[in-house]
């Protein structure tokens, strides 16, 4: 079996995670998820981003050691050498509306009572919101629609833009449609 090496990027609540965690299980390769390097792993999650070259460390570290993997998440700020290394990219767009429907239906499986008022995660998770709101807008300092489009603009690898509401299973097969396609 071909050894891949995919990025799939999107804004938060697109199922770039899912769809990584989904498809590396389907093809026998790791699964890295950018905010397993980007955070520390603290309680609450998500307050404290790792120091740059400790992440870029262990990212490299992962891809370096393994022949195919699956990556998830926006690395071009952070940990632009695994652009170099990609045989296929997979960029998921969804509206804002859906996007924080899935957000907030995901968060409240993931933390509960934590997020709602009074909870010890309220205040992130509004700020959380707000960023990934921030998507289409360029509202924020990172992930944005307009930097995904110019990175993917300059990967010159089998690429597939999904714009579709669907389930992960759906979007597992169009993925396994599209590898077999770009190999020919």
């Amino acid at each position: 079996m071909k050894k891949y090496r995919i990025m799939i990027i999107g804004a938060s609540g697109t199922g770039t995670s899912s769809l990584g965690h989904d498809l590396a299980k389907e093809l026998k390769v790791p699964h890295y998820d950018g905010d397993d390097y980007y955070w520390v792993d603290t309680d609450p999650p998500y307050t404290i981003k790792r120091d740059l070259v400790k992440k870029q460390e262990l990212l490299k570290s992962d891809v370096d050691n393994n022949e195919g993997w699956i990556f998830s998440g926006s690395p071009a700020s952070w940990a632009p050498f695994i652009i170099t290394m990609l045989t296929h990219v997979i960029f998921i767009y969804l509206p804002w509306k859906v996007r924080r429907e899935r957000i907030c239906i995901r968060e409240q499986k993931r933390f509960g009572e934590r997020i709602i008022p009074g909870g010890d995660m309220y205040e992130n998770h509004q700020k959380f919101i707000e960023w990934a709101k921030g998507y289409d807008t360029n509202d924020t300092s990172s992930r944005t629609l307009s930097r995904h489009q110019e990175l993917l603009k300059s990967i010159d690898v089998p690429m597939m833009h999904i714009k579709d509401d669907v389930s992960i299973e759906n979007l597992l097969i169009k993925t396994e449609k599209f590898l077999e396609v770009s190999d020919g």
